[in-house]
Protein backbone atom coordinates (compact mmCIF):
# COMPACT_ATOMS: atom_id res chain seq x y z
CA UNK A 1 0.00 0.00 0.00
CA UNK A 2 2.58 2.42 0.89
CA UNK A 3 4.31 4.08 -2.16
CA UNK A 4 6.93 7.01 -2.74
CA UNK A 5 4.41 9.92 -2.05
CA UNK A 6 1.77 10.05 0.87
CA UNK A 7 -1.64 9.84 -0.61
CA UNK A 8 -3.62 12.27 1.50
CA UNK A 9 -7.26 11.56 -0.32
CA UNK A 10 -6.51 8.24 -0.11
CA UNK A 11 -5.85 8.28 3.49
CA UNK A 12 -8.96 10.69 4.40
CA UNK A 13 -11.21 8.32 2.23
CA UNK A 14 -9.93 5.33 4.37
CA UNK A 15 -10.96 7.21 7.65
CA UNK A 16 -14.08 7.73 5.98
CA UNK A 17 -15.09 4.15 5.39
CA UNK A 18 -14.35 3.68 8.94
CA UNK A 19 -16.60 5.90 9.97
CA UNK A 20 -19.28 4.15 7.93
CA UNK A 21 -18.32 0.96 9.28
CA UNK A 22 -18.46 2.23 12.60
CA UNK A 23 -22.05 2.68 12.44
CA UNK A 24 -22.73 -0.55 10.91
CA UNK A 25 -20.46 -1.40 14.13
CA UNK A 26 -18.21 -3.42 11.55
CA UNK A 27 -15.19 -3.47 13.61
CA UNK A 28 -12.74 -5.08 11.90
CA UNK A 29 -13.45 -3.39 9.16
CA UNK A 30 -13.14 -0.23 11.39
CA UNK A 31 -10.12 -1.04 12.38
CA UNK A 32 -8.84 -2.45 8.64
CA UNK A 33 -9.57 1.20 7.51
CA UNK A 34 -7.64 3.00 10.40
CA UNK A 35 -4.86 0.96 9.50
CA UNK A 36 -5.08 1.67 5.93
CA UNK A 37 -5.43 5.66 6.75
CA UNK A 38 -1.77 5.47 8.40
CA UNK A 39 -0.18 3.17 5.54
CA UNK A 40 -0.85 6.04 3.06
CA UNK A 41 0.84 8.83 4.59
CA UNK A 42 3.83 7.03 6.57
CA UNK A 43 6.21 8.71 4.19
CA UNK A 44 4.51 12.09 5.00
CA UNK A 45 7.70 14.82 5.70
CA UNK A 46 5.90 15.63 8.99
CA UNK A 47 6.95 13.32 11.49
CA UNK A 48 4.90 15.27 14.65
CA UNK A 49 1.80 14.63 12.95
CA UNK A 50 2.56 11.06 11.15
CA UNK A 51 3.53 9.98 15.13
CA UNK A 52 0.13 11.19 16.10
CA UNK A 53 -1.95 9.98 13.87
CA UNK A 54 -0.16 6.43 14.55
CA UNK A 55 -1.24 7.06 18.22
CA UNK A 56 -4.85 7.71 16.97
CA UNK A 57 -5.03 4.37 14.68
CA UNK A 58 -3.51 2.31 17.35
CA UNK A 59 -5.74 3.01 19.82
CA UNK A 60 -8.53 3.00 17.10
CA UNK A 61 -7.37 -0.48 15.91
CA UNK A 62 -7.26 -1.73 19.83
CA UNK A 63 -10.49 -0.33 20.82
CA UNK A 64 -11.88 -2.09 17.49
CA UNK A 65 -10.25 -5.53 19.21
CA UNK A 66 -11.86 -5.23 22.62
CA UNK A 67 -15.07 -7.41 23.71
CA UNK A 68 -17.19 -4.63 24.22
CA UNK A 69 -16.17 -1.34 21.84
CA UNK A 70 -16.64 1.77 23.00
CA UNK A 71 -18.31 3.52 20.14
CA UNK A 72 -17.71 7.45 21.25
CA UNK A 73 -14.16 6.43 21.72
CA UNK A 74 -13.72 5.19 18.31
CA UNK A 75 -16.04 7.84 16.83
CA UNK A 76 -13.82 10.64 18.54
CA UNK A 77 -10.70 9.18 17.58
CA UNK A 78 -11.77 8.69 13.83
CA UNK A 79 -12.40 12.34 14.05
CA UNK A 80 -9.10 13.42 15.15
CA UNK A 81 -7.54 11.38 12.34
CA UNK A 82 -9.53 13.39 10.38
CA UNK A 83 -7.99 16.33 12.05
CA UNK A 84 -4.56 15.05 11.50
CA UNK A 85 -4.89 14.12 7.73
CA UNK A 86 -6.14 17.60 7.13
CA UNK A 87 -3.16 19.49 9.12
CA UNK A 88 -1.20 16.78 6.93
CA UNK A 89 -3.42 17.88 3.65
CA UNK A 90 -3.22 22.05 4.11
CA UNK A 91 0.67 22.00 4.87
CA UNK A 92 1.25 19.62 1.67
CA UNK A 93 -0.66 21.90 -0.70
CA UNK A 94 1.27 25.08 0.92
CA UNK A 95 4.65 22.79 0.20
CA UNK A 96 5.43 22.78 3.38
CA UNK A 97 7.80 19.79 5.11
CA UNK A 98 9.37 20.01 8.90
CA UNK A 99 12.78 18.15 7.37
CA UNK A 100 15.81 20.46 7.74
CA UNK A 101 16.05 22.16 4.14
CA UNK A 102 19.38 19.69 3.11
CA UNK A 103 16.83 16.27 3.76
CA UNK A 104 14.37 18.26 1.98
CA UNK A 105 15.26 17.84 -1.77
Amino acid sequence: MNSDKPTYDGAAYAVDQAHQHAAREEWGRVGDHAHEALERVTDAPYPHLVDRLHRQATDVVLSCKRGEVDTDRVSDRLDEMRETLAAMHDLALSETTMLPDELDD
